[in-house]
């Protein structure tokens, strides 16, 4: 191993990292040997020249980029990288985009096994972290933490944009995903996430997503939902305006006899179509 002030140069050599930590200005180069981080930290704003084996079990990889014409064990700890070329596999890892926040570009195909994890941290609805694949984005079994930075707490009408890929492979239902709490009365909105990588904040009981809950929401309650846990999240919020922080005031209908024959015929017929495909 050899170590200037500014490079680090492994040339068949097994340098293995235990704790502590290395921050090399200029770079690294990893020519035929082997980097072994199971503790610690490594961190350099330069790029990572890897011909050589990497084996993360543990700590921290830092880089501005990494050139991986050799191999990545990605199997734990913690991966911030602005830009990777060529494939990433993570079985057991965290993959962090950027700096807090920022975006990870992988120029290549990324795959995501059990219990790799993807860590998005919001810090507003224009700074957040993002993971662009460029090739086949590969899900399978794995999870999605989603956090927020400082004191901030997503509103209506936020939209974040965290994913985005050439193509996406969905194996046993995609991403096991966590989301930071609401405030009351706000809801998280995952639908569109493998359509085009976005999570957005609706308000509870908009069943239309136009930003205010109504009695247009009643109908697309009774066509998308049906359920008495939706009527009553629609009941509950009706009047509510995104972006107002308050209530519009408006008085929830009551039911009539004849409307709530309807809600019961709805959820009984879902009932029975629901015995009659199990």
């Amino acid at each position: 191993m050899t170590v200037g002030n500014s490079l680090i140069i492994w040339t068949n050599d097994s340098v293995n990292m235990l704790g502590g930590a290395l921050s090399p200005a200029g770079g690294v180069q990893n020519l035929n040997g082997f980097l072994n981080i199971s503790a610690g930290a490594l961190s350099t704003p330069a790029s990572i020249q890897n011909t050589g084996t990497i084996n993360l079990t543990g700590g921290t990889l830092t880089a501005d980029s990494i050139n991986n014409t050799g191999t990545i064990n990605f199997t734990g700890g913690t991966l911030h990288a602005n830009t990777i070329l060529n494939s990433l596999t993570n079985n057991g890892g965290t993959l962090s985009p950027g700096l807090s926040p920022g975006t990870t570009w992988i120029y290549g195909n990324y795959a995501q096994n059990s219990p790799g994890r993807l860590q998005i941290e919001l810090a507003s609805p224009t700074s957040y972290d993002k993971l662009v694949v460029s090739g086949n984005l590969a899900i399978s079994g794995a999870y999605l933490d989603v956090t927020t930075l400082g004191d901030y707490t997503p509103s209506a009408g936020a939209v974040f944009d965290i994913l985005d890929w050439g193509s996406l492979s969905l194996i046993g239902g995609g991403f096991n995903i966590q989301l930071p709490s609401l405030n009351a009365g706000l809801v998280w909105n995952t639908s569109l996430l493998y359509a085009n990588g976005v999570l957005s904040v609706e308000l509870a009981g908009d069943f239309n997503h136009d930003h205010v809950v109504n009695a247009a929401d009643y109908v697309a309650w009774r066509k998308y939902d049906g359920t008495p846990a939706g009527y009553n999240m629609w009941r509950a919020n009706f009047g509510n305006l995104s972006g107002s922080g308050m209530s519009s005031n408006m008085t929830v209908p009551e039911p009539t006899t004849g409307l709530l024959l309807l809600i019961a015929g709805t959820l009984t017929m879902r009932s029975r179509r629901r015995r009659a495909v199990a």
